[in-house]
């Protein structure tokens, strides 16, 4: 009787092992497939885990044998040193990009498009891409991580489209960033978003979130909702270039008064920040209509401008 009790329980321990067992999540059962590794998620989908191949160019696949790509798992081709270039653009399923994804793939010169569907960046996605020159965000992406740009040294442009809504912790940290411009759908940027970017100017709109972030930190700021500007060559302000213009000019060239309501840097024709003989002749010459590779009379914007 002793034996056959034993023999239960041996049952019975088996029984739940197999259930547990098949309950349990396992690992996924990964394939290779034209240098890349992934692995089925559904009966339509699939996470990509890296690759085998060694080009310089990734061009991120669109599906293996009809599994879509629709994550790449974190890490996936973390440290690729092979890696130059970087393409999303066969990709339109692709929704997540994970943490670490491209972390120390130091060759990666860009630029990089999110487009399609990808709406998730993990933390750390592109640190240490040390190469990257620039970034595009036109896809769903609302929230730029933590760090996903931190220590990107050669990264000097970042095109933000208007679905992005936060700016993470040291997500653009330590780059080459000078000028950014950040859309009004921004209402968050942790402070510190661009430490270590030295002479950074954010272009906003006055009144947005950027706008605030920029003057709480006293970061140099652009405002372009709150345009000026002239015509070129229109010193006396009365929206017209005009022989009563080039008047003007002579009479500074000359240290004769001329209205204090008036501006005479609007007279700098050639650019070089000063009032010359030149920038008269040009005037008389571009009013006579005999030469037109300067551009007397148009339109020059003047944006609101706040340094510290």
């Amino acid at each position: 009787m002793k034996r056959f009790y034993q023999i239960i329980a041996i049952i019975f321990t088996l029984i739940f092992v197999l259930s547990y067992a098949c309950i349990s999540p396992g690992a996924a059962t990964v394939f290779e497939s034209d240098g890349f590794y992934y692995a089925r998620t559904s009966s339509t989908t699939a996470d990509l885990y890296g690759r085998s191949a060694t080009d310089a160019d990734l061009v991120i696949p669109k599906d293996f044998s009809e599994y879509y790509v629709t994550n790449i798992v974190d890490s996936a081709f973390s440290g690729d040193e092979n890696i130059e270039t970087l393409s999303f653009g066969k990709s339109m399923l692709l929704e997540r990009i994970g943490y670490y994804a491209f972390k120390n793939c130091i060759h990666l010169t860009g630029p990089v498009t999110f487009a399609g569907r990808i709406s998730t960046i993990g933390t750390s996605a592109f640190e240490n891409c040390s190469s990257l020159e620039k970034v595009v965000f036109n896809a769903y992406v609302a929230d730029i991580p933590d760090q996903c740009f931190y220590n990107c040294s050669s990264l000097s442009t970042v095109v933000m489209n208007d679905r992005i809504q936060s700016i993470g912790k040291f997500a653009f940290a330590n780059t080459a960033l000078k000028e950014i411009t950040i859309p009004d759908s921004v209402t968050s940027i942790d402070p510190t978003a661009f430490d270590g970017c030295e002479d950074l100017v954010i272009y906003c709109n006055s009144g947005s979130y950027a706008h605030e972030f920029a003057e709480e930190n006293q970061i140099t700021h652009v405002l372009l909702d709150t345009d000026n500007g002239y015509y070129l060559g229109d010193v006396d302000n009365n929206r017209a270039v005009e022989i009563l213009d080039i008047t003007f000019i002579q009479r500074s060239l000359a240290n004769m008064t001329i209205p204090d309501d008036y501006n005479i840097e609007h007279g700098d024709i050639d650019g070089d920040n000063q009032i010359t003989s030149t920038d008269n002749a040009i005037m008389m010459r571009s009013l006579a209509g005999l030469i037109t590779d300067f551009p007397v009379g148009e339109w020059v914007v003047q944006h609101e401008i706040h340094q510290y």
